[in-house]
């Protein structure tokens, strides 16, 4: 049984209704107040707006099953992964709202570090218990660190198993190669292929395998210098390129194999500043 099924069609109706009229009531609003220093904003303000609107009714959707699913089976614990954004504190805030009596254990997702803004807010506000869970656990010790920090609480260290280590042990590395292992995250590959594709390519003689996150859906067809892989087998890397949003960079830091982080100046660089002098950053 899944959370879908305690939504119910009114839910849905109403939901419909409340975006409709949202829309209706706002959209005189930024007829009148969209202009920036004589420039005209409206038609971006207003679809920064709808879409807003519309990832909060993603989640609003779910306001009135949670607790009904919370009712049905009298939860008293919860264990979940951290998704320290919108739908992550929305969903604590909503098991919170219904009983405080509930114990919420919070695993750590992906990549944490002092660079990430969320807990930034929550702990500002008078009420960012209803935001937090009552035990965190963290994936690594790097990431301890910056919770410890950002939370000023306790934060408990959990083996994540020997998967990561497995697939570490499985790249083999060879100075003298010319074959270079990139390994982007699910949000930036289009910026790192575009910029090995159009820059980096032309100040080496090195080939770029890209290894893709199993999630990611972009392609792009091998060429001479660079090429997909679906494996290592066969290769051996002079270095690996990691993204500054995969949490590879923690494994690769215990692994202490060689490997460089991509830091683009149009994005906020996601590593923690407690490890600048331990990483090789590739600037662009």
């Amino acid at each position: 049984m899944n959370l879908e099924q305690f939504i119910k069609y009114k839910d849905i109706t109403n939901l419909v209704i409340n975006i409709l009229f949202s829309i209706k009531k706002h959209k005189n609003f930024f007829s009148n107040n969209a202009f920036i220093e004589g420039l005209d904003f409206r038609n971006e303000i207003t679809d920064l707006y709808n879409v807003s609107l519309i990832n909060r009714a993603k989640l609003e959707i779910y306001a009135n099953a949670i607790p009904r699913f919370l009712t049905e089976f009298k939860v008293k614990k919860i264990n979940l992964y951290l998704f320290e954004y919108n739908f992550g504190f929305f969903l604590i805030r909503s098991i919170r709202e219904f009983s405080k009596k509930i114990k919420i254990i919070g695993y750590q997702h992906g990549i944490f570090s002092n660079q990430l803004t969320w807990f930034d807010f929550i702990k500002s506000a008078k009420s960012k218990n209803i935001y937090l869970p009552d035990n965190i656990f963290s994936s690594n010790k790097y990431s301890q660190i910056d919770y410890n920090s950002k939370l000023n609480k306790k934060i408990f260290l959990r083996s994540k198993g020997n998967y990561n280590q497995k697939f570490l042990n499985s790249i083999s590395m060879k100075k003298k190669s010319n074959k270079v292992l990139v390994l982007p995250g699910t949000h930036d590959i289009k910026d790192i292929y575009y910029f090995i594709k159009n820059y980096y390519i032309t100040s080496n003689n090195k080939v770029f395998y890209f290894k893709l996150h199993p999630k990611n859906k972009f392609y792009f067809n091998d060429e001479q210098k660079i090429k997909k892989i679906d494996n290592f087998l066969g290769n051996s890397f002079s270095d690996v390129i990691i993204s500054q949003t995969s949490s590879l960079v923690y494994d690769f830091l215990i692994s202490k194999k060689k490997f460089s982080v991509i830091d683009f100046d149009y994005r906020r660089n996601l590593v923690s500043t407690n490890l600048n002098n331990r990483i090789n950053f590739i600037r662009c």
